[in-house]
């Protein structure tokens, strides 16, 4: 998910058990599943990878409705290449908290 800054993006890294519920976004184009979309827009590629500025491949996936994390689950912001932890997950309090840097 880009913000309004050109070079930043955010990700949620975290383990689920409802991997049924994960799609992996690809366009109409590379297949005619009930799945794929024609509406894919940047960073998404239209192939299930991310668009890596370094080269990398990322694999993406889509949740089919909420999805509740699991305790330990972290949110990382992207900024200019940079990943910084910027919060983690409590099961506790049922919100992310915020990680000092």
């Amino acid at each position: 998910m880009l913000n309004r800054l050109n070079n930043a993006a955010v990700f949620l890294l975290f383990k689920t058990k409802e991997d049924e519920r994960m799609e992996i976004p690809h366009s109409t184009s590379l297949s005619n599943s009930s799945y794929a979309r024609e509406n894919i827009s940047y960073p998404q590629t239209r192939n299930g990878f991310t668009t890596a500025r370094d080269g990398s491949l990322i694999p993406e996936y889509e949740a089919s409705g909420f999805m509740k994390p699991q305790n330990g689950a972290e949110l990382y912001s992207v900024i200019d290449g940079k990943e910084t932890l910027v919060g983690v997950y409590g099961d506790r309090l049922e919100r992310f908290t915020k990680v000092q840097n």
